[in-house]
């Protein structure tokens, strides 16, 4: 079992490169996506865990985010790449705005990562999204065309701790 899903990496990848510098300007949002294909996102319902419950969000949107790190987890840890089921998230260590975030995932998500695990992260314009509330998920309930598509590997995902699977719910 590994410590971390992100394979080791000495540099940057091109693709990660350019999302860290759309990220930096501050005008672009994140969606990522096991399918290379999309031309334009329609709104989907969204779900949101809590204490073990999957719960709809309010209405179906697109969901995208002003961290790119977060859209690379969710372009590569998805059915395509975990068929068996996966469960993964994020959060802060403290409540603090500057925190660091913690991304974790269980270890059943962990052993089905490959080197050939891949995904897409699709750029979209921030103006086009509203916040939710004071966090970095932006939503869009109108149809939405991305600016651009842009290519990871599990070698792009930030340090994705392993949780034992007892400490989440079976397969979401």
């Amino acid at each position: 079992m590994t410590e971390s899903s992100a394979a080791p990496q000495a540099e940057l990848s091109p693709g990660k490169k350019e999302l860290l510098e759309l990220e930096k300007t501050r005008k672009y949002l994140f969606h990522g996506s096991p399918d290379p294909q999309v031309e334009e996102f329609e709104p989907r319902q969204g779900y949101t865990v809590r204490d073990g419950m999957r719960e709809p969000d309010e209405f179906p949107a697109i969901f995208a985010s002003s961290r790119a790190d977060y859209a690379i987890l969710m372009a590569i840890i998805n059915i395509t790449n975990c068929p068996a089921g996966s469960q993964s998230g994020l959060g802060k260590k403290s409540p603090d705005r500057g925190a660091p975030w913690r991304f974790w995932a269980s270890e059943k998500t962990h052993v089905q990562l490959t080197d050939e695990s891949s995904g897409v992260v699709y750029v979209f314009n921030r103006e086009d999204f509203d916040q939710r509330g004071d966090s970095a998920e932006f939503r869009s309930i109108q149809n939405r065309k991305p600016l651009k598509s842009i290519a990871v590997t599990r070698r792009d995902l930030p340090h994705v701790e392993c949780v034992p699977d007892t400490k989440v719910v079976d397969k979401i």
